[in-house]
């Protein structure tokens, strides 16, 4: 039969630590069944703050549609016990629902688009132990004052068995509410424990119940207060002759960490999240993203135009608000928030996707005059036509007057221009906006003529669109010094003479992999959850590698090398990378292919490209200065050894610096000043420090390989996303007509997530930088296009 993946409505997927079970395309579809997928979400699946009663006088609605809904609620608890109690609660109200009960039932719907991913994740443990945990809301009902039962049964760390339901009687005191939910809990523990049995397990000791209350635990111990709870005998004798028994403990837990609460009463949302991660519901967004959306990519054609459709839709909604950033405009908060919690449940694919086409967007705006309105097209129409009618008309016309050479030039040219109008039809009919005028069409034969073409892209009828380079440039300082060692140094000198010649002998660039991706959405994803203020965003922004420092509880020994000056840094961790990056390599001490390593190399070289070939879009700086004297330590440091004949050997000659020793003596006796009389520190020196300090963690501080790059990956996405930053607009868009920048990519991904300086001030303080976008206008052909500034906001 195979390998169980999927098994009614509830999707398995294997994990390393276990098993992840989900019903997130049973949510999907239940919210576009009740028409809430852009609906706005929120954090909890209850209000604290509403009473729902029976004797409600609002409006009643739809009483078979509202239990339509609970009853598709009911089934999604299979996986998440978290919204146990609220479904619970809706439920009491089918027979005659209000207003106010939808209301309610549309709060659960907007939760479960917030956390659409999450499910129970059930992990490898050796702890095979049952526990239990039982709570009570005392006289919870305000119509008829019953209690609220409650409990959950986990074996090890996970949660097997939960319910929420309401008591059959009222309780005369908080005392017996617990115990009548001691009770019930104790039932379904003794079921699943004689089921344990019949399986040919055994427990290693008792099933333990939990309770809070210390009334109901000192009656289910001691048999001299029976007198006082006659009234429930059965319940009482129940329990209290199973833990005479020994076959269950009960134990005394204090309320704060009594799990079974959240399945009781609406909890605020900090409450909520506490207890909701401590009952196994996990988030599953890069479980799913990794195994379950990168199996539908690889589908049928069909599945992929539908997911190129929707990747479409996505992009146009959003890129009307998110142009307003390359005119220096701030954004909405309400925008910001609806972007963050849209993004995050998106996989890394979706949410490049999306920057892509919007980056194509403000591509044809700036730089193009793309035909996007009826107009335009209507145009294009009409040149192809008066081209076909001159074809047609020089085809019938007498030719025997003219000489054979220029009819067969009239020919090529009307041929040639019939041509070129046909290739801009397909261009013009394939593009990505006219794909997104025509999925907004409501009419049954626009819809098929967008499938007709989206198909066509896919079967390579039309061309696809390379919406951007996805590549990113490489420069290393050592490969740069070693080359004006060489042989062919004299050659280097005269290369050096002409810097459009110079920079074509150097350039170098590596397609932006898949995993560089991964590891950046990652990473941005959960920062986003940290974004919750304009103070607490500004910071995010300005974190240059301390963030993923202080997570790997390695700041105290590391914190030295992110300092003030940002192009320092680049430079140290270059060089530091380098040497790391090529010393493993030659010990063979870690995987050929391993994505921390790859992705911290391909960074550290794309960063000190910018800082060379474009330091426009890196903070301001004396970079380039830096820069060429750490090149010329390093070739004063190469000429002095010898047999220096590659990169390993170079790093292993520079990892075999004595730190200790006086830095002139690695510097040389150059004394350069910058800035005055200020001498400044050999950044080479500092990086040969620096190498060492990482290399060590692995020996002193017991790290494996594998950490220590997991270390400096995020360290280098972090100064990615600070440079994307700091970048001015106009400069990103600038950054268009040559291929595109994976910084500005960076850029509006970080925006879409919330991490952005750009928020909107008062509209009284907010301004236009005219200068800014005129400056960014620019074409290859020096002529100014200035689209209406209605264009952009």
């Amino acid at each position: 039969m195979g390998s169980l993946h999927y098994f009614l409505g509830i999707e398995v997927i294997p994990t390393p630590q276990g098993l992840f079970l989900s019903q997130h395309q049973y949510i999907r579809d239940l919210l576009s069944r009740t028409s809430m997928e852009n609906a706005e979400e929120t954090l909890t699946p209850m209000s604290t703050t509403a009473k729902l009663t029976v004797q409600d006088n609002s409006e009643c609605v739809d009483s078979t549609e509202y239990r339509k809904i609970i009853g598709a609620l009911q089934y999604l608890g299979l996986t998440r016990p978290d919204i146990a109690f609220a479904v619970n609660r809706l439920s009491q109200f089918m027979q005659k629902p209000t207003t106010n009960h939808w209301a309610a039932a549309k709060r659960l719907l907007r939760y479960l688009k917030q956390t659409m991913f999450h499910g129970i994740l059930l992990q490898k443990h050796d702890q095979f132990q049952l526990k239990t945990y039982s709570d009570a809301d005392w006289a919870s009902d305000t119509d008829t004052r019953v209690s609220t039962t409650a409990f959950i049964t986990f074996i090890g760390p996970n949660p097997i068995s939960w319910s929420a339901r309401k008591q059959r009687a009222v309780s005369r005191s908080s005392t017996e509410a617990e115990f009548r939910a001691l009770a019930t809990a104790t039932s379904e523990t003794v079921w699943l424990h004689s089921l344990i049995k019949e399986l040919g397990l055994t427990l290693r000791e008792a099933p333990q119940m939990f309770c809070d209350n210390i009334g109901a635990n000192h009656f289910s111990l001691n048999p001299v207060q029976h007198t006082r709870m006659k009234h429930i005998d059965i319940d009482l004798l129940f329990v209290r002759d199973l833990v005479k028994k020994g076959t269950i403990r009960v134990q005394h837990i204090h309320t704060i960490d009594q799990l079974a609460d959240l399945l009781t009463k609406s909890l605020s949302r900090q409450r909520f999240q506490l207890l909701r991660s401590k009952i196994g519901v996990a988030d599953g967004t890069s479980i799913l993203k990794g195994h379950i959306r990168t199996a539908n990519l690889v589908q049928h054609p069909e599945t992929r135009v539908s997911q190129e459709a929707a990747i479409l839709r996505k992009a146009d909604k959003f890129f009307p608000k998110f142009k307003t950033l390359f005119a220096n405009l701030g954004l909405e908060s309400i925008v910001l928030r609806k972007s963050k919690s849209f993004f995050q449940n998106l996989s890394w694919t979706e949410a490049f996707g999306v920057t892509e086409i919007e980056l194509g967007f403000v591509y044809d705006i700036f730089y193009t005059n793309a035909a996007d309105n009826k107009r335009g097209v209507l145009s294009r129409f009409i040149c192809l036509c008066l081209t076909i009618l001159t074809f047609m008309g020089f085809s019938i016309i007498d030719k025997h007057e003219y000489p054979t050479i220029d009819v067969i030039i009239t020919w090529l040219l009307l041929v040639g221009a019939f041509l070129l109008e046909f290739y801009s039809i397909i261009l013009l009919c394939s593009s990505d906006q006219t794909r997104s005028w025509l999925s907004k069409q409501e009419k049954t034969r626009v819809n098929l003529l967008c499938q007709a073409i989206s198909s066509c892209r896919v079967t390579f009828l039309f061309p696809e669109n390379n919406r951007w380079s996805n590549s990113m440039a490489q420069y290393s300082l050592i490969s740069y010094s070693l080359k004006i060692l060489n042989k062919f140094s004299e050659v280097w000198k005269f290369f050096s003479i002409c810097p459009e010649l110079e920079e074509r002998s150097s350039k170098n660039s590596n397609v932006v992999p898949k995993y560089l991706k991964t590891l950046i959405f990652e990473q941005l994803q959960e920062k986003s959850r940290w974004a919750s203020g304009i103070k607490a965003t500004k910071k995010l922004c300005a974190l240059k590698g301390e963030w993923a420092l202080e997570k790997m509880k390695c700041c105290c020994r590391l914190s030295w090398s992110i300092g003030e000056e940002f192009d320092e840094n680049i430079l140290l961790w270059h060089v530091a990378t380098e040497i790391c990056y090529y010393t493993d390599l030659n010990k063979n001490s870690i995987p050929v292919k391993n994505p921390n390593r790859e992705a911290s190399k391909l960074l550290s070289d794309y960063l000190l490209h910018l800082l060379v070939k474009r330091p426009h879009m890196l903070p301001n700086g004396i970079g380039q200065i830096r820069f060429q004297d750490s090149s010329a330590d390093a070739t004063e440091f190469f000429r002095s050894g010898k047999h220096i004949k590659d990169r390993i050997q170079a790093c292993e000659k520079l990892l075999q610096v004595n730190t200790e020793i006086p830095q002139r003596k690695v510097k040389g006796d150059k004394k350069r000043k910058v800035r005055g009389d200020k001498k400044r520190k050999s950044v080479l020196f500092n990086a040969c420090w620096l190498a060492k300090s990482l290399q060590s963690l692995e020996t002193e501080e017991e790290w494996k390989c594998e950490k220590k790059w997991e270390m400096m990956s995020h360290v280098w996405i972090e100064m990615l996303c600070h440079a994307a930053c700091q970048c001015p607009s106009n400069h990103h868009a600038e950054g268009l007509t040559q291929g595109g920048e994976l910084l500005t990519h960076v850029w509006l991904l970080m925006a879409h997530f919330g991490i952005t300086e750009h928020i909107q001030a008062p509209r009284s303080h907010t301004r236009v930088s005219l200068f800014s976008i005129l400056s960014c206008k620019r074409v290859s052909t020096g002529v100014v296009k200035i689209p209406p500034l209605l264009d952009l906001l």
